[in-house]
């Protein structure tokens, strides 16, 4: 393949992702593709010129602490959802239960609950 020398050939450099959900809207039930919705990937050119793009892939699973990873071109960039566990509290409800250093730790169970809070809104 010949290039013109006033023009030389450019390569993909790197790709970033910026990731700017509005409040709320990661809930337990989104997808990784909704995060396309929030997302705005820039690929870099060996020429300092830069892109948006639209077509490139994404892995990672929605869990607690979900970090996501963007592909295009053979260059990655990762981002962090935002989703995930915020805080725990656990309140345990004794009423008249006389507690011995013997009990099993399962037979507590009935008096505990415990309550997640998440970053992207719920419990």
């Amino acid at each position: 393949m010949l290039y013109n020398s006033f023009y030389p050939p450019t390569n993909l450099e790197s790709i970033s992702a910026v990731f700017a959900p509005t409040t709320g809207a990661i809930t337990s039930s989104t997808t990784i593709d909704d995060l396309r919705d929030y997302l705005t990937v820039t690929a870099t050119y060996s020429d300092d010129t830069t892109a948006t793009i639209t077509d490139y892939l994404l892995s990672g699973t929605m869990s607690n602490a979900t970090v996501i990873t963007v592909v295009y071109g053979g260059k990655s960039a990762k981002f962090a959802t935002g989703y995930g566990i915020s805080s725990l509290s656990a309140v345990y409800t004794q009423g008249d239960r006389i507690i011995y250093t013997s009990d099993n730790i399962d037979s507590f169970k009935d008096n505990l609950v415990v309550t997640a809070t998440l970053s992207g809104g719920g419990t």
